[in-house]
């Protein structure tokens, strides 16, 4: 049995902001870069069935723009807005994915940097495209979608055989 894990950084939001970091928005690069990659998503057929999103306002307003580009929409039990992943580690993370109903066979986390790519880091198989997306800074909008050989969520750890299959960034999919 195959799962499918998409892990993505919420979209650049305003470090100018004054109020409280978890109500940062987005910025203008950030709504257009996340609608993009919803359009690439939605393009890619990489639909989740099961969303984990931090509940900061950046990461909302990542999956608003995500899906307005969808074909199909998320109703409101397939979405979990959880407090524990607003600056979460990995660890935090992945006791959440471990909670997901094994009914669901892609799930997309939106978190934030450094816990998403520690994350990647943690489960993903060495390979050279793990390498060059770690080097490469994980920027705001970068998604990482892994093929996990695991029939439960729950099973999902570090020695899970877990492929990482591709890493985008704005750079890949946003119009220059």
């Amino acid at each position: 049995m195959t799962k499918r894990l998409l892990l993505l950084r919420h979209a650049q939001s305003d470090p100018s902001y004054e109020g409280k970091d978890k109500g940062r928005p987005l910025t203008m690069k950030g709504i257009s870069d996340a609608a993009a990659l919803g359009y690439y998503m939605s393009k890619n057929n990489l639909y989740p069935d099961y969303v984990l999103c931090s509940d900061s306002w950046r990461t909302r307003e990542t999956l608003e723009q995500l899906r307005e580009c969808f074909n199909t929409d998320l109703s409101p039990n397939q979405i979990s807005f959880l407090p524990v992943l607003y600056l979460g580690s990995e660890e935090q993370y992945l006791k959440q994915i471990h909670l997901c109903d094994d009914e669901y066979d892609t799930v997309l986390l939106i978190g934030h940097y450094p816990g998403i790519p520690a994350l990647l880091r943690m489960l993903a198989s060495s390979s050279e495209k793990l390498t060059f997306s770690l080097i490469s800074g994980y920027q705001p909008a970068t998604l990482s979608i892994l093929s996990c050989s695991i029939k439960h969520w729950s099973d999902l750890n570090y020695s899970s055989k877990n492929i990482l299959i591709d890493t985008v960034s704005p750079d890949d999919y946003a119009k220059k």
